[in-house]
């Protein structure tokens, strides 16, 4: 897979921060509570783009091997048939996937909820639609560890982090899929510790390192996050989402 990609460090985690002070803003989800990784998928926003019907189905990606294909199934029919927002969330043993329709949220209590800085991520990432959450970070490698597309530094700060969010949207000339990726740590010490890893590793695609804005140790530390902001070409977005 190519390694195209751009490091935006704390500069995402400073407009959260400003952004939390005036617009606090959260969102419930109704999935099962000892979920693993959840999210949303909204498909009102994915009206015009190129890129959304390959990757509307990645979180398949996630799944066990032995039952990706029926999870991609189920997200295919579900994104067929449905409008509005799909909460989902996998069970622990990621074999299973649960799904929620917009018309079926009031049926049931909260048990789950997308912190302000996650649902800020989703609208600052260009023609956002996808949403994953999981929590800790690590709960991302329970499958996509042996991906070897994700890199070897990559996944050393994933399994460090206290949460991770990922957002999938698409560029302005619908040339490109958009990726963010947001990891909080516990202390700015263990945050600023991750951005010299992936940013040492520069150039390294085994090890799939990145480049910091100027000022991004700074604002990486006041966040206690970082921020990496990844754009894929058509071409990248097939293999990427392969669900062997």
């Amino acid at each position: 897979m190519k390694r195209g990609a751009i490091f935006m460090g704390g500069a995402f985690g400073l407009v959260a921060l400003l952004w939390l002070v005036v617009f606090p803003s959260t969102y419930a989800l109704h999935v099962a509570p000892t979920s693993p990784v959840f999210g949303i998928i909204d498909l009102s926003a994915t009206s015009g783009l190129t890129t959304a019907p390959r990757l509307l189905t990645s979180v398949a990606l996630l799944a066990a091997p032995e039952t990706r294909r029926t999870v991609q199934t189920q997200l295919e029919k579900t994104c067929q048939t449905s409008a509005g927002k799909i909460e989902f969330g996998f069970q622990p043993d990621f074999r299973a996937l649960e799904i929620i329709l917009e018309n079926e949220r009031t049926e049931r209590p909260p048990t789950k909820v997308l912190p302000s800085a996650a649902m800020l991520q989703l609208s600052n990432t260009p023609h956002g639609y996808l949403l994953v959450r999981a929590e800790p970070g690590k709960n991302l490698l329970t499958t996509l560890a042996p991906r070897r597309w994700l890199g070897t530094s990559l996944r050393e700060i994933i399994s460090q982090a206290t949460a991770a969010s990922v957002v999938l949207g698409e560029s302005d000339d619908h040339q490109q899929a958009i990726l963010t990726l947001a990891l909080e740590f516990a202390t700015s010490d263990q945050a600023e510790a991750a951005l010299n890893l992936i940013t040492s590793k520069q150039g390294d695609f085994d090890a799939l390192g990145f480049v910091a804005q100027p000022g991004a140790h700074t604002l990486t530390r006041q966040s206690k996050a970082v921020v990496i902001r990844v754009a894929l070409a058509r071409e990248v977005i097939t293999e990427a989402v392969r669900t062997r």
